[in-house]
């Protein structure tokens, strides 16, 4: 038991170095999937129509090497949800959105800290 605890607490601190320069917060609760070696992020996105648009950013967001899988992109619900490497910030994710001629939705915490 001690031998996993020891060996759980280097992998984070390995997956942490290489994510030093990310400003994802670090009580982020998918942290603790970088054991596994991906996360998932889930994401509000504005401008998906059709099921087009959900093949088209599908087809985007497959070409990205920091994501592992699409998991979920659902025009009605107007949400994305992609499997990504553990150092990877959601903003990776964002970004790839928005070249894909898509926005995300800001929570209004995000929000609100944006305006400041």
């Amino acid at each position: 038991m001690k031998l996993l605890i020891i060996t759980a607490s280097l992998l984070l601190g390995a997956y942490a170095e290489e994510g030093k320069n990310c400003k994802c917060s670090e009580n982020d609760p998918s942290r603790a999937a970088t054991l596994l070696g991906k996360k998932q992020v889930t994401l509000t996105v504005i401008g998906m129509s059709c099921a087009s648009c959900e093949n088209a950013l599908t087809e985007k967001l497959k070409k990205e090497k920091a994501i592992i899988s699409v998991d979920t992109v659902d025009h009605a619900k107007k949400v994305v949800t992609v499997t990504v490497k553990p150092e990877v910030c959601e903003s990776v994710v964002t970004e790839a959105i928005t070249k894909a001629g898509y926005y995300v939705q800001l929570d209004k915490k995000d929000s609100e800290t944006a305006e400041k």
